[in-house]
């Protein structure tokens, strides 16, 4: 009886000893499990800062871009606007110097800058937001007093694309 108590024991004592370890197991199982779970958190919460980040410089970026957008737009309707001013001007020349046989020549003696902007409209100035007209005559041509048309307006550099580009090359921006 004492011997069979004894190998009772020692079964129970074997199985105590499995149940322990087996718990152990599961605890250091919950242990890195919890890590891992906050491990995770943490990627999430950080992808989310970054999402919120990226975000906010969009915004930024939306904000500091779109009044250039509307700028270019409205620079290229005034472009488009001058040309179509510039043709009419030139056709109107083409009329006018067919009629008076002195074609492909743009001075006329006699013909005053007074005179010249009461016929041609000013057109407003890109650049300065000035008017041409009147003081169109080049500095050579007024200093020997012989007036002239207003030089045709593609003699004067505007390009709106390359301006807009170097805006976002320095913002660093790319469409």
């Amino acid at each position: 009886d004492v011997a069979r108590q004894l190998a009772q024991r020692d079964v129970d004592q074997r199985e105590l000893a499995a149940a322990q370890e087996k718990e152990a197991l599961r605890k250091n199982e919950e242990i890195n499990a919890g890590h891992a779970v906050d491990a995770q958190e943490r990627t999430v919460t950080q992808l989310e800062q970054e999402n919120i980040d990226f975000d906010s410089r969009r915004r930024t970026v939306d904000d500091e871009e779109r009044p250039l957008l509307e700028q270019e737009v409205r620079l290229r309707e005034q472009r488009d606007s001058l040309e179509t001013k510039e043709m009419k001007l030139r056709q109107d020349f083409q009329t006018f110097s067919g009629r008076t046989n002195r074609a492909g020549s743009p001075v006329r003696a006699g013909v005053t800058a007074t005179a010249i902007s009461t016929i041609v409209p000013p057109v407003p100035s890109i650049h300065l937001g000035s008017s041409y007209g009147a003081s169109m005559t080049p500095a050579p041509i007024a200093a020997s007093g012989i007036s002239a048309l207003p030089a045709p307006l593609t003699s004067r550099t505007y390009e709106p694309h390359s301006a807009i580009s170097a805006l976002r090359e320095q913002h660093g921006h790319y469409h």
